[in-house]
């Protein structure tokens, strides 16, 4: 029996939701007990209700952790600390991943999703700051590749920003702050598309997006 469910996981996507899952064990009296049985197995892991992983020592290939972020709750992008390491702007490794949603309201909070695989935590910024400057990028998943969506590196920096309290919308002290605190090398900054932050600031409607788009201008 634990060989059959091992060469059973060979059918599954690496990430699946209910629904794929039912799909591949169709052929199962009851889909949704076999899910439950290959769960307390050991074979699945269930990440929140509704979402699976194939359990590490059952996995081939690769598994990026962005994607798995992106379906634990959508529409969303990873962003702030975790992009702009994957961006190579700072230094440090964040432990966890950080991705924005759309604010639906006043009262949207911050969600935050303890998982086996980590723990996810989501922002809300408002909806029309959301879409300009997220990109779709290419990883390894499983023995193929997929796409998670984040943002660039001009989109990270902005949320980074738009988060960070007592921030002064002094452009002197906005380089201050991304060189000394951030810091984020000098020739970094110089490769940003100061065009399309201040695309991006349009969105936020921010004295400080708007001083750090006019920062990484030079102004």
């Amino acid at each position: 029996m634990k060989r059959n469910n091992a060469l059973l996981l060979l059918k599954f996507p690496v990430i699946f939701d209910t629904s794929e899952a039912i799909q591949i064990l169709r052929e199962f009296g009851d889909p949704k007990s076999k899910l439950r049985d290959l769960v307390r197995g050991g074979y699945i892991v269930r990440i929140k209700q509704g979402l699976y992983v194939i359990a590490p020592r059952f996995r081939r290939g690769a598994f990026p952790v962005e994607v798995l972020a992106n379906r634990a709750y959508w529409p969303s992008y990873v962003s702030l600390e975790w992009a702009l390491a994957f961006h190579n702007l700072i230094p440090e490794s964040p432990r966890q991943i950080t991705s924005i949603a759309m604010r639906n309201s006043p009262s949207s909070r911050m969600k935050k999703f303890r998982t086996p695989e980590g723990v996810f935590t989501y922002r809300h910024i408002p909806a029309r700051a959301y879409p300009r400057g997220v990109g779709s990028f290419e990883a390894p998943f499983g023995e193929g590749v997929t796409f998670f969506a984040m943002a660039s590196p001009e989109k990270a920096l902005a949320d980074k920003v738009f988060f960070e309290k007592g921030l002064s919308p002094v452009i002197g002290e906005m380089r201050e702050y991304l060189l000394d605190n951030l810091r984020i090398e000098e020739a970094a900054l110089s490769e940003l598309d100061h065009i399309l932050m201040e695309e991006i600031a349009e969105g936020y409607r921010s004295r400080k997006i708007d001083a750090l788009a006019r920062a990484l201008k030079g102004r």
